[in-house]
């Protein structure tokens, strides 16, 4: 099964914000990997997904997924040696608005 890390793009813009007022950037070249609150399976984020599309729209909304098979390796752990910021957003509430938008501009669900 395989995990993501899930961070929107206002708790990524405010991580970046941080870094810069916090002037944690160093003067030579530096890789800073913002990580959100949730890890997920893409098979949970898909079924998030339809629950807050079915949510919304009061349509029915299915997940239809490729035979799983066992690989035997332990859930992927998401880090960072950053510690100043700390996401504010779940992928629920985010992703409520994200498909609310959508249908909005749409003009249907």
């Amino acid at each position: 099964m395989q995990y993501r890390n899930f961070i929107s793009n206002d708790d990524c813009a405010r991580y970046i914000v941080e870094v810069i007022l916090t002037n944690k950037l160093r003067e030579d070249f530096q890789v800073i990997n913002p990580v959100g609150k949730e890890t997920l399976s893409i098979y949970e984020f898909a079924l998030i997904c339809a629950d807050t599309y079915r949510e919304i729209s009061g349509r029915e909304c299915h997940v239809i997924t490729p035979a799983r098979g066992q690989t035997g390796k332990p859930p992927l752990e998401f880090k960072t040696i950053h510690s100043g910021y700390q996401p504010t957003e779940n992928i629920r509430s985010y992703l409520h608005q994200f498909i609310q938008m959508l249908i909005e501009e749409r003009g249907r669900p």
